[in-house]
């Protein structure tokens, strides 16, 4: 994606899409339902700066989106079924005083797999942009043009100005 007007509609349909998905057919489920309350205060605003800066990072951002939720959903289903399991077998105790509950870490793993993919996506977006204009910039010196300026050689003349 070169164009950042194809970069925002493309992302806007996208968590779009991923926020219908996580508030209705998955709203049962911890991370999707969390994640998609978060795409207009975090994922949708950093997602939007990063395409704007870079729109080939737009792929990357939805990428991190998605295996955030997927990662964190599964990892944290799991850590906080194992904490469920252990405070169960605390509270079997009738001395102990129960102080702390469990949680659930599919917010962050979430949160963390999408600014690093989306970081890395901007970084490269970036680096790739940057590559394209020196590889323009050297063919335009080879072929005696600058994309600036024209023509560089004068008629009739093998002098470089």
């Amino acid at each position: 994606m070169r164009s950042r007007g194809t970069a925002v509609l493309v992302l806007t349909a996208s968590f779009g899409l991923a926020f219908w998905l996580g508030t209705g057919p998955l709203a049962l489920l911890y991370t999707p339902h969390w994640a998609a309350e978060a795409i207009p205060v975090l994922f949708g605003p950093l997602a939007l700066i990063a395409a704007l800066l870079a729109p080939r990072s737009v792929p990357w951002s939805l990428g991190g989106y998605g295996v955030g939720v997927i990662l964190g959903e599964v990892i944290g289903e799991h850590t906080y079924a194992a904490q469920q399991a252990h405070l169960n077998a605390q509270l079997g105790d009738p001395a102990y005083l129960q102080d702390w509950e469990p949680s659930h870490p599919g917010w962050w793993i979430a949160t963390l797999a999408f600014l690093t993919l989306t970081g890395t996506g901007c970084w490269r977006g970036r680096r790739a942009a940057r590559r394209s204009d020196t590889a323009s910039n050297r063919t335009a010196a080879l072929v005696g043009s600058s994309p600036v300026t024209g023509p560089s050689i004068a008629r009739g003349s093998r002098r470089l100005h």
